[in-house]
């Protein structure tokens, strides 16, 4: 495509069979014969085909390749379509094939307007369209036997798949109590959105790309103030005078303590002659060297996972805490005017050792279920109810609440009906629409619980429900 227009061209070879830009050029071509009569008729010089009496004007129908042009049948138009095709076929090079070309005419058409039509057009007159996908382009009422043709042709056919017919066989009507479809999230067991079902979507459409030491941090036993600055080191996050002139806040990069010429990461927590006295104690002389070097990530995932500070101390623990205090003493230091204490690690261990008892005293405490031995036995229903107790099992081909229609089939008025999974008792009692896949039974079965009668829906024990459970199973086994 250029960007300047150009002069006129005539084409002169066309494209090779199988070129992918052809389908491509022909939308635009056909695309342009539309607009072309579009024009025409909202001139008012080509008078369509009008679909009902305030319907709308029909004038042109493409289907693929095939072109169906619709018009009153007199020489006026036949010039006009004339005009409208001819100058299509001197702007693309192409012509029109007379001999693919067919006319049809109402049956209010006189034959000698026919004969002149024809005769202008050089098109074979035809009293039948022809069919179109197995149907009449031209019929009268829709019937039946309109499509009857269509339906003989597929019964014929012998290259239908046997398993294919079987699976569509074996496939269930709906159920008459079924309700409208409904859009629901499919990723929540009620049906509904919730934040918590999108995030675990999107963390397991992530995971492989998620860095495996983010569990580390967020699960270290700490306060889950020092945990939060853990994450915010490791991701760079913390406000540094780097990062203040990144995001505008400041214009001066150095540390305000030591004068160094840039305050990041790395200098607050571990190269600032503040901070670097704070660790020459509980890190052996003989691993300054590696303590003092690489990236602040691997130096935070080495120290939270390895051991570098004396054998005698948790140092993961020791870790952390100690670049927490580092870095709140130092803006203690510069916005408070405190100094730093005289002796930071005694400070820091004692802090630790607190940590690590109230983690002890608090799963020391921690109580565990407490259950009440009762005893479980089926109750009869009271005089003039009857009880239904149900298991999970229903008949292949049944419908669902199938409990509740022979009661009411049976006339019982007066019921307790006892269930022993409690999940379906709340989602059956709830206000609720349930929007999950087996909503709609218990849609189904509000229905029949809202008849004319006494129904109680009871939650019962399994160990209660073991008869209706053993004549389930027995019931699998029946012929």
């Amino acid at each position: 495509m250029f960007c300047d227009s150009c002069g006129s061209f005539k084409p002169s070879q066309g494209l090779q069979q199988g070129c992918p830009l052809s389908p491509y050029l022909f939308v635009l071509c056909i695309g342009r014969v539309a607009h072309s009569i579009k024009l025409v008729v909202q001139s008012g010089r080509w008078n369509g085909f009008r679909m009902g009496r305030r319907g709308p004007q029909l004038s042109h129908l493409f289907f693929a390749d095939d072109l169906i042009l619709f018009s009153e049948a007199s020489l006026l138009h036949v010039g006009v379509i004339q005009d409208t095709l001819g100058s299509f076929c001197a702007a693309s090079g192409k012509t029109i094939s007379n001999v693919k070309s067919t006319i049809f005419f109402s049956l209010n058409v006189l034959p000698e307007t026919r004969d002149c039509i024809a005769t202008n057009l050089n098109f074979s007159v035809v009293t039948d369209m022809g069919k179109y996908f197995g149907v009449p382009i031209v019929h009268s009422r829709v019937s039946k036997n309109t499509y009857v043709p269509l339906v003989e042709k597929v019964i014929g056919t012998e290259d239908f798949d046997d398993d294919v017919v079987k699976r569509f066989a074996a496939i269930l009507p709906p159920s008459p109590y079924a309700k409208e479809d409904k859009l629901v999230w499919g990723l929540s067991k009620d049906g509904r959105f919730s934040i918590k079902s999108a995030l675990s979507f999107l963390k397991g459409n992530i995971s492989h790309s998620v860095n495996p030491f983010w569990q580390v941090i967020w699960s270290w036993a700490s306060p889950e103030r020092i945990r939060t600055f853990l994450w915010l080191s490791y991701h760079g996050r913390i406000l540094t005078n780097v990062q203040q002139v990144h995001r505008r806040m400041s214009s001066d990069p150095s540390c305000a303590l030591c004068g160094e010429a840039r305050e990041d990461n790395f200098h607050t927590l571990r190269d600032c002659p503040n901070a670097k006295q704070v660790w020459l104690g509980p890190v052996p002389q003989c691993l300054w060297s590696v303590f003092f070097s690489g990236d602040i990530r691997t130096r935070i995932e080495a120290n939270l996972s390895g051991t570098f500070g004396r054998e005698n101390c948790d140092w993961h623990l020791v870790f952390g805490v100690a670049i927490w205090y580092i870095w709140k003493w130092q803006n203690e230091c510069i916005f408070a005017g405190l100094d730093i204490p005289s002796t930071p690690i005694a400070l820091i261990m004692k802090r630790v050792s607190n940590f690590v008892q109230a983690a002890s005293l608090s799963r020391s405490t921690v109580l565990g279920p407490c259950s009440d031995e009762i005893q479980i036995s089926w109750s009869p229903p009271l005089v003039n109810w009857v009880k239904l107790n149900t298991d999970g099992s229903v008949i292949a081909d049944s419908s669902s609440a199938v409990g509740l229609q022979l009661a009411w089939q049976f006339g019982f008025r007066q019921l307790v009906a006892e269930v022993d999974n409690m999940a379906t008792v709340n989602a059956i009692l709830g206000t609720s629409s349930d929007l999950s896949h087996h909503g709609h039974l218990a849609d189904s079965i509000r229905d029949l619980l809202a008849k004319d009668w006494r129904v109680q829906l009871r939650h019962n024990y399994r160990e209660a429900n073991v008869c209706a459970d053993h004549l389930a199973h027995m019931a699998h086994f029946l012929p």
